[in-house]
């Protein structure tokens, strides 16, 4: 995707090799989020404040999102 400015990057989740979605690509763009949304209204407090990013798929632009549980 020319539009993202990042190096697209291979990445691991928990050992394995992420792929995208939808088209098993294999290389995303890194972005933090924010989950402050109706979505997270009526969750408790202590989720919501939890760190969040997305992997952007450099080929098809499919956004993975995942939430970064703190311990």
């Amino acid at each position: 995707m020319t539009l993202l400015k990042t190096q697209a990057e291979a990445v691991e989740i928990q050992g394995r090799r992420l792929q995208c979605l939808m088209c098993a690509h294999d290389a995303f763009h890194r972005r933090k989020t924010h989950f402050d949304t109706a979505l997270t209204a009526g969750m408790t407090p202590s989720w919501s404040e939890n760190e969040g990013y997305c992997l952007i798929c450099d080929r098809c632009g499919y956004v993975h999102g995942f939430v970064a549980v703190r311990q």
